[in-house]
């Protein structure tokens, strides 16, 4: 990203203006679903249904799409076992339609009966119906479109019972409601389970649990930081609500002497300054909302305190907050603690940082994405 907020990919080729959002950035996840690209794997168990491998063009342009074959008998289902645990869940999995009208999406929860489940209609590509039953709880469910009329279809819950495994169950609907099985084909890409309550970009997985490490946009300190003075510009766009940390600016080298800037599960974004080990914060109310776009400017000096303002507004101060930023500079993250692996998805865009006093020594910051 660029000092004009140019997003450019790894082989130094901008992308297109016209489909510019920002630079993603995701904390560290893991796809427990096994086997995402290979659905005739005997890892998914079959009653009277099928699966052929590479049938199609997936998404992502190979022909690496399977589908999944239905005759509308009775009990017929596709499951794959997840081992137990308590908490959240989403189900993912890329769909394109072929003869199947609808795709039933099941996460089934122990021992007990326990679910989250949903109907997807594959003609008009939305969710029919979604149902939690038992001690199950539904977030949501969701769908995202890519090219050739192939659909990411994700839905979100939580799973309480641990008395016997999980099970993610597909099979084709009659209907979008009911329990009745239809017969048709359905193409098939990227099945992935993740233990969140909101679906994260695409996991590959094979024999073993898909790995995603964590990422941040860095900007190394040496000779770039600026004098005591800052301003610290940029458009942050959430892309799910509830979040936790998902921006950083970090210029210390312990936890006990650090500044940084969090939009918060409480829909809140909090100024923090910890000096000595003693949290000093400013909060700012911000009611995120996914897919909008915030311009966020943050200010601060050796003497004048914190500043921080959203989408032009008047700042709030916490004018007992001085600290000088020229003493033990570290990085400028955004994402996550060096070393913490959690943050929630997030799209940054136009990130700039000067020195308000005096000369400039960083007019523009250009990141790089470790």
């Amino acid at each position: 990203v660029d000092g004009n907020g140019v997003v450019t990919e790894a082989p130094g080729t901008p992308l297109d203006p016209a489909n510019l959002y920002g630079v993603m950035i995701e904390g560290a996840g893991t796809n427990f679903g096994l086997w995402s690209e290979d659905f005739t794997n005997p890892v998914w168990s079959t009653t009277n249904v099928s699966f052929t491998a590479d049938t199609g063009t997936g998404p992502d342009g190979a022909r690496t799409a399977d589908t999944f074959s239905t005759t509308g008998t009775t009990g017929e289902v596709a499951s794959q076992t997840i081992a137990a645990y308590s908490g959240d869940a989403t189900v993912s999995i890329f769909a394109k339609q072929d003869t199947a009208l609808f795709l039933r999406d099941i996460f089934f929860s122990g021992g007990v009966g326990d679910r989250f489940a949903g109907w997807y209609d594959l003609t008009a590509d939305v969710w029919a119906n979604t149902e939690a039953l038992g001690a199950a709880v539904l977030y949501g469910a969701d769908n995202q479109g890519f090219a050739d009329d192939w659909y990411r279809v994700t839905i979100s819950g939580k799973v309480t019972d641990v008395t016997a495994d999980h099970e993610a169950q597909l099979y084709h609907a009659l209907a979008g409601t009911g329990f009745d099985r239809a017969a048709g084909d359905t193409f098939l890409f990227g099945f992935g389970v993740e233990t969140t309550a909101y679906p994260t970009t695409y996991i590959y997985s094979d024999a073993a649990a898909g790995q995603r490490a964590k990422e941040a946009l860095n900007y190394p300190a040496t000779g770039n930081m600026p004098v005591n003075d800052f301003e610290l510009t940029f458009d942050f766009t959430p892309l799910q609500d509830g979040l936790d940390t998902v921006f950083l600016f970090d210029n210390y080298t312990d936890a006990s002497n650090r500044f940084a800037i969090y939009i918060s599960a409480a829909q809140r974004v909090t100024a923090l300054k910890t000096i000595a080990g003693v949290s000093k914060t400013v909060d700012v109310a911000l009611v995120t909302v996914s897919g909008t776009t915030y311009a966020i400017k943050v200010t601060g000096s050796s003497t004048a305190g914190l500043s921080i303002s959203l989408d032009g507004g008047p700042p709030d101060t916490d004018a007992t907050a001085t600290e000088d930023l020229t003493a033990n500079a570290g990085d400028f993250y955004i994402g996550a603690l060096p070393g913490d692996a959690t943050q929630p998805n997030g799209c940054f865009k136009r990130v700039g940082m000067k020195s308000t006093a005096g000369p400039s020594n960083s007019p523009e910051a250009q990141l790089v994405l470790d």
